[in-house]
């Protein structure tokens, strides 16, 4: 089985009506008032999204939801498995999981011990078309500037300027362009793509994700993994 690792974001469970994006204080919305949310002893901002709650960083747990570890691979060679839990770090620097999260591999994702906190699951297929369709019917497109966090290398942001204008990240989603890792270890597209794992599959064979990034027009787009 290939695998092409990304960065991760978790969503609350359940469902509701299509809303605005910013966090309602009240209590209303599908976050319960809530704009950050603590797991693992790291803080993470949340964004309401289409009557979905979302974390808007990216995951950067080193135990499954029971305190179980998950395993830690270098890039290259180490980091190939098609069967156990594995996370790393770009270039192997553990000094940049704070800012960059982690890679997950797909077994780490669909592990039954729970990668997310428990009110939290790893989101679908659906839930992803689910963002893109309302921004569509709020913006009247999905242009990936409304995912894609603000600023480029040249503003004190990440995404590469030379590739893409500044994100307006409308959706709230904050996506930032930490690049992936393939399943033989290789890292590419730092500051011009990122991938979140999706829970379904193509077929039976391959893990899914969703790649933010490549150019400044597409929206995400659906992948086998």
């Amino acid at each position: 089985m290939r695998h092409f690792i990304a960065v991760f974001a978790c969503l609350l469970f359940g469902d509701g009506a299509l809303r605005a994006q910013s966090v309602d204080p009240s209590g209303n919305g599908p976050c319960g008032g809530q704009s950050t949310y603590t797991y693992n002893g790291t803080v993470y901002r949340l964004a309401e999204i289409g009557g979905q709650c979302w974390f808007a960083d990216n995951l950067r747990t080193t135990t499954f939801q029971n305190g179980d570890a998950i395993s830690y691979a270098d890039n290259g060679a180490a980091w190939n498995s098609s069967i156990s839990p594995r996370r790393g770090v770009w270039d192997n620097n553990n000094n940049l999981s704070a800012v960059y999260g982690y890679f997950y591999n797909f077994p780490a994702v669909t592990d039954s011990r729970g990668l997310c906190p428990s009110e939290y699951r790893v989101p679908q297929s659906g839930d992803f078309a689910a963002m893109i369709s309302e921004m569509v019917s709020l913006y009247g497109n999905a242009n990936n500037s409304l995912f894609r966090a603000p600023g480029t290398l040249d503003d004190s942001g990440f995404w590469d300027g030379d590739l893409f204008s500044d994100g307006s990240n409308l959706s709230g989603f904050t996506g930032q362009p930490w690049g992936l890792r393939g399943a033989n270890g290789d890292e590419s597209l730092l500051y011009q793509a990122t991938a979140f794992w999706s829970s379904s599959t193509f077929g039976s064979t391959f893990g899914e994700r969703w790649v933010l990034g490549y150019n400044d027009v597409s929206p995400f787009s659906s992948v086998p993994a």
